[in-house]
This record gives C-alpha cells, sequence and structure tokens, in this order.
C-alpha cells in the first residue's frame, strides 16, 4: 500500500492538514484538532512567520522551506527548531537558492492542460 501523502493549507494563522491516498485520492482530515494555529504546531516558528504563510515546501534535505512576503526560513522538522541562520531574504533572482536547491536536479513542473467545466481556479487570497 502507498504512503499517504500529506499536504497543509495556510491562511492567516491557522493551517489544515490534509492525508491524500495516492491510489484512490481519498482525503482525511481530523475534524478535532483542524483548523490549528501555526504557532500552537510549528512551536519553534518565529512569531513573524506564524501569521500569512505565502508558502510552503519540503525539500529531499529534510527541511520545510516556508515563505513570506520577500523572507524565507527553514525549518527543520526532525528537531521542530528553525535552523540557524536560516531566516533569509530573498533579494531577486540573482539571488542564489539555498545549497540544497543548486545541488538537486529540481526543475519546474510542467502546466497540465485544464479541459472541461469542472476545473476552477482561484487567486489566494491578499489581506
Amino acid at each position: 500500500m502507498a504512503q499517504a501523502r500529506t499536504v497543509f493549507f495556510f491562511r492567516g494563522g491557522t493551517h489544515v492538514r490534509y492525508e491524500i491516498d495516492p491510489v484512490t485520492g481519498a482525503e482525511t482530515v481530523n475534524h478535532d484538532i483542524y483548523p490549528r494555529a501555526l504557532a500552537e504546531a510549528w512551536t519553534a516558528m518565529p512569531t513573524s512567520f506564524t501569521h500569512g504563510i505565502d508558502a510552503a515546501l519540503t525539500w529531499p534535505d529534510g527541511y520545510v522551506y516556508f515563505f513570506k512576503g520577500s523572507s524565507y526560513l527553514n525549518y527543520d522538522i526532525q528537531n521542530s527548531a528553525v535552523r540557524p541562520g536560516y531566516r533569509r531574504v530573498w533579494t531577486g533572482p540573482k539571488d542564489p537558492p539555498p545549497d540544497s536547491f543548486r545541488r538537486s536536479s529540481w526543475s519546474a513542473p510542467t502546466p497540465m492542460p485544464c479541459t472541461g467545466s469542472t476545473t476552477r481556479t482561484t487567486s489566494p487570497r491578499r489581506p
């Protein structure tokens, strides 16, 4: 049996965790726990990052990169800590990405065509 995939959705100072079965696409959420405050779940997160996360991704180096505005940080899930020196400001395309990004063979995903009337695209809300 394939391992469930975990997806987090962020809004304001809260998040929801979905477990998605990669075979059936079935999703589950523990409604007794979620939505949950970021500060409660990610206890080492700096106060400035406990509200308004723009994006987050898990990288193969075992860390989660959280992005907010022009800043990002590197969160060590194993030790529940922000990696020392990793609250950084991204200054634009000339700013080098983190070392693990440069060493990987990562490339941007290929967009999938949208067909049919059941597909809906929405833009994220901005405060």
